[in-house]
């Protein structure tokens, strides 16, 4: 029996996970996953905690921003750390993470939903050994 393939269309803009209710549109719940997930490891910089005090205003505005076509990312912060290792560091701010969180999230319902099983290697909780396993 021979095998279908699947075809890939790489459709950013029509492609949206089931709580999207309108192509290419943002809604409030794929935002507050992102900025759960971004504040994870990051809830007690000066960025967040600035962020986190007018948290909900933030976060429609962000969310208009997006859907309206008018986000702008903002500069980086550049700094030097020298442990474990001397390596240049580039803080964003914190609005531009749960932007960061966003993509992710729609690019990761994109993959999954497109691509083969075996694509999944860098996927977390997959790989070769899950792979080698089933």
């Amino acid at each position: 029996m021979k095998k279908k393939k699947r075809q890939l269309v790489l459709d950013f803009e029509n492609s949206h996970s089931p709580e999207t209710k309108e192509e290419g549109v943002i809604t409030l719940k794929n935002l507050f996953d992102a900025y759960y997930s971004c504040r994870k490891n990051k809830r007690n910089t000066a960025n967040a905690l600035k962020f986190e005090m007018n948290y909900e205003e933030n976060l429609m505005r962000l969310l208009t921003e997006i859907n309206n076509d008018s986000y702008q990312i903002r500069r980086s912060i550049a700094f030097i750390v020298e442990k474990p290792v001397k390596r240049p560091i580039f803080a964003t701010y914190f609005r531009d993470r749960i932007v960061h969180h966003l993509l992710i999230n729609k690019l990761n319902y994109f993959l999954k939903k497109n691509l083969c099983s075996i694509v999944i290697v860098a996927e977390k909780e997959k790989g070769p050994s899950r792979e080698l396993s089933v």
